[in-house]
């Protein structure tokens, strides 16, 4: 009986070892699922405001007009716009189709899900002090909503990132930016990847590929989205040491069967997308969310995963 007892712990102790090999087996940073605490509000809570700025029409060049936008800007605990010493991190988001900056922070002085879990994540310093800023495609000269986003990474250059960054002290480095975006908001997101990486470093594209919207130019023709993509990041000057992407759609949605096949074509192209659950083995991640959709919950899973490794806090 002593010996059967004995055993018995010694088996158990076993299983329980081995489960948590298992455990530990798996990189710390591999996705997580969004914790029931970051759902509450913080003792530190952020604001969120509404910020104009003028644009000009950018694809057109004719149109000289200056016009008036707005976006939804989230300002960090603290945050003292008389401290000019004081430097911060952004992150520029796009919403998806039919959808507006609401879609990400719900309104002026509103608790969306996503101001909760930013808040969370900075008070428990998993991540830097950083501003958001929630931009719109929709454009008060253009209905063309697809010619809107394709055409976004010149307002986001010229018409909005100059003032914005001046007034809010942020840090003038591309690794201190990160531009993330939903569905097509995603499509936005891979064209700023195409054309601005010597503005940002950090990309957070969710349920959303980076071809439907068109627009490819002619020596871009009978190549693959993985070459095209690979091409851009080469003939802006960068390799794969100067960006990370982390990347993720829904496991059951409407984007999977156009962003899983870009992927594996991304991977193909390893001399400039590598991909790895652990950021300091690659510089892209992608990750089908479980039990989510093309909604609110997969935008908020990845972001919950990606700003620890973009702006991984360093007090």
């Amino acid at each position: 009986m002593k010996n059967k007892i004995i055993l018995s712990v010694l088996f158990t102790f076993v299983i329980s070892l081995s489960a948590f090999a298992e455990r530990r087996s798996f990189p710390d940073n591999r996705f997580q699922s969004i914790p029931d605490s970051c759902y509450t509000i913080s003792p530190e809570e952020g604001t969120v405001f509404r910020y104009v700025y003028e644009v000009t029409n950018r694809a057109s060049s004719i149109d000289s007009k200056i016009y008036r936008k707005t976006a939804l800007v989230y300002l960090p605990y603290g945050f003292d716009e008389n401290d000019t010493e004081t430097e911060y991190n952004v992150m520029y988001l796009m919403h998806g189709h039919e959808q507006s900056p609401e879609f990400f922070f719900d309104g002026v002085n509103c608790n969306s899900l996503l101001k909760k879990i930013i808040d969370t994540l900075i008070y428990e310093k998993q991540i830097s002090k950083t501003i958001f800023c929630a931009v719109t495609f929709w454009e008060p000269y253009s209905n063309d909503v697809f010619t809107n986003a394709q055409f976004f990474n010149k307002e986001l250059r010229e018409d909005l990132m100059p003032g914005f960054e001046e007034k809010y002290h942020i840090r003038q480095n591309r690794n201190a930016r990160a531009f993330g975006g939903f569905s097509m908001g995603s499509m936005t997101t891979w064209t700023i990847f195409e054309n601005c990486m010597d503005l940002i470093s950090h990309y957070a594209p969710v349920s959303g590929d980076a071809r439907r919207m068109g627009g490819s130019s002619a020596n871009d023709r009978g190549k693959d989205i993985g070459d095209i993509l690979a091409d851009k990041v080469i003939s802006q000057g960068f390799t794969k040491d100067d960006f990370m992407i982390y990347c993720g759609c829904g496991a059951s949605e409407m984007a999977t069967p156009f962003l899983v096949p870009q992927i594996d074509k991304m991977k193909k192209r390893d001399d400039v997308f590598v991909f790895a659950d652990n950021f300091k083995d690659g510089n892209s991640y992608f990750e089908l969310c479980p039990n989510s959709g093309h909604d609110i919950m997969t935008v908020l899973s990845v972001l919950y995963n990606a700003l620890p490794k973009f702006f991984p806090c360093t007090e």
